[in-house]
């Protein structure tokens, strides 16, 4: 699984991010553990299947719940 294309990653702090620039969606994580976090960084640059580290069920969970994860079945959003 993968954010979104073109989702905003805002390093706050150590071990602090904030996924998502929209005010409706976005989530705020403290604490990442450093595989999250290399996780992340990974999103940000295309990488290849074989350097992309895990992301621990937590994060995904916390990024599903804001909508922040690409669906390969996600229809385009029409304003």
């Amino acid at each position: 699984m993968n954010l979104m294309h073109h989702t905003a990653i805002l390093w706050r702090g150590p071990g602090s991010v904030q996924i998502g620039g929209d005010r409706a969606r976005h989530v705020r994580l403290d604490d990442l553990h450093a595989s999250d976090q290399l996780w992340l960084a990974s999103q940000a640059r295309p990488a290849h299947a074989s350097d992309v580290p895990e992301a621990s069920p937590d994060l995904l969970a916390a990024l599903a719940e804001a909508d922040l994860m690409d669906h390969p079945d996600r229809r385009p959003l029409l304003s």
